[in-house]
């Protein structure tokens, strides 16, 4: 087995938390690691709908988390800006995978945000729960975020909402569906 043949490292929840923490983060891990140009203008263009300003930060981000780093030579036209390290290179196809499971416009924007992946992951690992439950498990998540993050999968059909009325007070529980099923069994597997 080659070390580039080796399986991902297990994501931890933490580490998605912060990946999702800037919006293009995940995207443009997931482009540097299918071999686009490591430039900026080039990442720009592959990813249609961001500005370059979004995958500045989104570079930046990566490089603060240590999954990208900054190429040290003097400027060359054909020397990239950065290259991936090693666990960059670990989780760029877990990246890749999901991006292109999301096909959308729509579904992209949603696992764009903070805690809409982190959310799927904890469904997928932990199964069904209600609000508090999924608030304790995604902590420091605001209920207020966590409440977007629950509305927006709902709406998208990732998350289903049920509420059981046989129950003093009723209580509301949160599952996903089988599209939600997909992205989210990516996540628990790894």
């Amino acid at each position: 087995m080659h070390a580039d043949d080796a399986p991902a490292p297990p994501i931890v929840l933490a580490d998605l938390v912060a990946l999702t923490r800037k919006g293009w983060a995940l995207p443009v891990l997931a482009a540097l690691g299918a071999g686009v140009k490591p430039r900026l203008y080039g990442l720009a263009r592959a990813l249609d709908g961001a500005s370059r300003a979004a995958v500045l930060d989104g570079v930046e981000h990566l490089v603060s988390l240590g999954l990208a780093v900054r190429n040290t030579g003097h400027g060359h036209p054909l020397r990239p800006d950065l290259y991936l390290s090693p666990q960059g290179k670990a989780l760029a196809p877990l990246a890749a995978r999901l991006w292109a499971l999301a096909g959308t416009p729509e579904l992209r924007g949603t696992i764009r945000k903070r805690w809409s992946l982190p959310l799927l992951q904890v469904l997928a690992t932990d199964g069904p729960a209600g609000f508090s439950a999924l608030a304790g498990r995604l902590a420091p998540v605001t209920d207020r975020a966590l409440s977007q993050a629950l509305q927006e999968a709902v709406g998208l059909g990732l998350v289903r909402r049920d509420v059981l009325g046989d129950r003093r007070p009723p209580a509301t529980v949160y599952a996903l569906t089988a599209k939600g099923q997909e992205l989210g069994g990516i996540l628990a597997a790894h």
